[in-house]
């Protein structure tokens, strides 16, 4: 069992260093040049992540109003059939002035 620990730890670290001389021989670009590239796709990705919050933002506020709006509609159509109900209660003879 040691050895095949000690045979699998020595792959690895050989493995990280061929990785490491491959990455330094075949770097397309100066490392200064890497960093900048990176640098300048973090700061689009950036970019990118605020404007999908603040359209996501705005499309909630958009959906909520349209909530209320039909919320508002909803409870009309409900007080007007109460209404309704009322009145034909009052034909009756029955008052409900006193409920809402």
């Amino acid at each position: 069992m040691r050895c095949r620990t000690g045979t699998f730890i020595g792959g690895i670290l050989v493995g990280i260093g061929l990785g490491t001389l491959l990455g330094v021989l075949f770097a397309p670009v100066p490392g200064v040049e890497c960093r900048r590239r990176l640098s300048a796709r973090a700061l689009i990705a950036a970019e990118t992540g605020r404007t999908i919050a603040r359209d996501a933002e705005q499309a909630v506020f958009r959906l909520g109003a349209k909530v209320d709006n039909l919320r508002g509609v909803d409870d009309d159509a409900v007080w007007r059939r109460v209404n309704e109900i009322r009145e034909r209660v009052r034909t009756y003879g029955t008052d409900l002035s006193n409920f809402r």
